[in-house]
């Protein structure tokens, strides 16, 4: 059978893995127990180029829910969190975090930014859910705390990165919509 690509829902991935190759982006082992080698497109959906006719068929009759972000920013993503995380949730509960937090001062910030914001969103790395950011807004100001699960695909410098982000966002008085 010749090799075809396949869309590979986010919903069915229980565990990603670091691709062992260069070329490769992620390795992920499937609800059922299957693993394969996946890459993502440019609007965060995993896909694979598969010929082993048992995947194909099982990755055919999955429903495929699209993630929807409510800010990008390079390799970072943002979204809400949704009735589908519940079980990513609850595998994160007994997990011991990486925590990084940033103080924005909030009259650097659009008001309408701010109205817009979640206390709860997840955070997204090349596509991956990696983390939850928790917001404590304040008087004077927005306190971001992000707490990163899988801190084998983000280095130190890119989670404080990934909070200036945010505070550029909220600055951005087009970000949200």
């Amino acid at each position: 059978m010749k090799s075809i690509e396949v869309k590979v829902p986010r919903n069915i991935v229980d565990k990603i893995y670091p691709h062992p190759e260069l070329h490769g982006d992620f390795v992920v082992s499937l609800v059922n127990g299957m693993i394969t080698d996946v890459f993502y497109d440019e609007d965060g959906c995993y896909m694979t180029i598969t010929d082993e006719k048992d995947l194909i068929e099982y990755l055919s009759k999955q429903e495929t829910i699209l993630p929807s972000y409510f800010y990008r920013n390079g390799v970072f993503s943002f979204r809400f969190i949704e009735e589908e995380d519940t079980a990513l949730l609850l595998k994160w509960r007994n997990i011991q975090t990486i925590s990084v937090s940033l103080r924005v001062d909030k009259a650097k910030c659009n008001l309408i930014n701010i109205d817009r914001l979640s206390k709860k969103f997840i955070f997204v790395f090349y596509w991956m859910e990696v983390g939850i950011v928790t917001t404590n807004i304040n008087s004077a100001y927005i306190e971001f705390k992000l707490d990163i699960y899988f801190d084998d695909f983000i280095r130190g410098i890119d989670k404080e990165l990934a909070l200036q982000s945010l505070a550029w966002m909220l600055e951005d008085e087009s970000s949200l919509k």
